[in-house]
């Protein structure tokens, strides 16, 4: 765990390895998607001002590079393994 400055905020920066760790024995590691599905699609930006979308986006796309993934198939063993969804791979080729 690491700190670092958000302008005036100060913030932690956890490793995926750190967040997964949690010990949880009674409910277990996992939660359900309900869950996420009432963060993800609840009024963003009542809660956090315009913009909130934009500021989601980011998160996600930081994420992407702090994963830093070799190859389509690293992208596609992380959503697995998370549990974020089944990813088929259509086309190896960019436009």
């Amino acid at each position: 765990m690491e700190f670092y400055n958000i302008g005036d905020i100060m913030a932690l920066k956890f490793t995926i390895e750190e967040l997964s760790n949690q010990k949880r024995d009674t409910l277990g590691r996992n939660i359900d998607v309900t869950v996420f599905r009432l963060i993800r699609f609840m009024d963003l930006e009542r809660y956090l001002g315009r913009g909130a979308h934009g500021v989601i986006y980011e998160c996600g796309r930081e994420l992407g590079l702090a994963l830093n993934p070799k190859t389509v198939e690293d992208v596609v063993k992380f959503c697995e393994e998370y549990k974020i969804g089944k990813v088929e791979i259509v086309n190896k080729e960019p436009l």
